[in-house]
């Protein structure tokens, strides 16, 4: 196995089963921990995962240099067609293209330069990096590079703010977001209380839980967002956490545009999303309804979801239809 596959093997291991290091060592007086027959197949299954994603990994690169060869040629035959008056003519509008889009991308940049010190503030704390396990980690950083994505073409630039960015977390989101040494937003090891320790009468945990509804957004405010995925098995995490610090906790006013089929929770990137949109059009009704995923509503979820998330969903919908008609009532 190559050396970038054991070490992969050995951080999904440490991930999935803790570290093997801390095990009894074995009568003999070997310094090799003793695996069980259970530990021992999970090892061989991720070994063969391994090489399965290798292998499917090498043919997904070839299959691409085909299709790029394939299109080179197409594009080539395409312009030995052409006239001489025709290529002129094709050169020239492509250059064109290539300079808007180098011109466009010049005016992001200075955009973004401009959001760091001057744009609204949106914080993701990635203090979890010891609650979650390798995998969610890796969709953490997809999720983040998400946000980046959204953040660069958005009308309304924030200023991203990554706090608690080290350890571990740090070293993966290199490994895994390409590029994100060039990032031009504000990175701090430091925990988001401790950064804006001096403005921390401004900042606002954003949680489902949070009991206070948020009508608008306050572009001097700091709105955080939960750096975490968790497959919402830390319930109240967020909350509690922003609670015992004395922070302003909110939640979104999801349930006021868009009927839910499932939790109120979120991914990082669509929570991003939907703030920066709000900064853009200061319509929630027009920003939902363009972000949230379909699998969050409701209609999706009772066509779509499983068992227990179409019962949930039904009760949502019975819940709505008896609000609606208690409003109407009252008119």
């Amino acid at each position: 196995m190559a050396a970038s596959s054991e070490e992969e093997l050995r951080t999904l291991e440490e991930g999935l089963f803790g570290d093997k290091s801390a095990e009894p060592n074995n009568e003999q007086g070997d310094n090799e921990p003793v695996l069980s027959k259970k530990r021992l197949k999970k090892i061989a299954k991720m070994e063969k995962y391994l090489e399965f994603k290798k292998q499917r990994k090498e043919t997904e690169k070839a299959q691409r240099a085909e299709k790029k060869k394939a299109s080179r040629q197409e594009k080539t035959d395409m312009i030995d067609s052409l006239t001489e008056e025709e290529k002129v003519k094709y050169f020239a509008e492509k250059k064109e293209k290539l300079n808007a889009q180098r011109k466009a991308g010049e005016e992001a940049k200075e955009k973004l330069k401009e959001a760091v010190s001057s744009g609204p503030r949106v914080v993701i704390d990635l203090d979890f990096d010891d609650m979650m396990i390798e995998n969610d980690k890796r969709h953490l950083c997809q999720q983040l590079a998400f946000s980046y994505a959204v953040n660069k073409t958005s009308p309304v630039v924030c200023n991203l703010v990554l706090t608690s960015f080290t350890g571990n977390l740090e070293q993966l989101a290199r490994q895994v977001v390409s590029g994100i040494d060039n990032w031009i937003c504000t990175r701090t090891p430091l925990p988001y209380d401790e950064f804006y320790k001096d403005e921390i009468h401004n900042v606002v945990y954003l949680t489902a839980d949070s009991e206070n509804e948020i009508q608008e957004l306050d572009s001097s405010k700091i709105y955080v967002i939960g750096g975490i995925v968790d497959h919402n098995s830390h319930k109240f995490l967020c909350f509690n956490r922003a609670k015992e610090k004395g922070i302003t906790t909110a939640r979104l006013p999801i349930s006021k545009y868009v009927q839910l089929g499932t939790s109120a929770v979120l991914t990082v990137n669509h929570v991003f999303s939907l703030l920066a949109g709000y900064y853009s059009s200061r319509d929630w009704a027009e920003v939902l309804d363009r972000v949230l995923p379909q699998r969050k509503r409701a209609a999706y979820v009772l066509e779509h979801g499983n068992r227990k998330d179409r019962r949930q969903a039904k009760w949502v919908k019975k819940d709505g239809e008896k609000d609606e008609g208690e409003e109407k009532d009252e008119g």
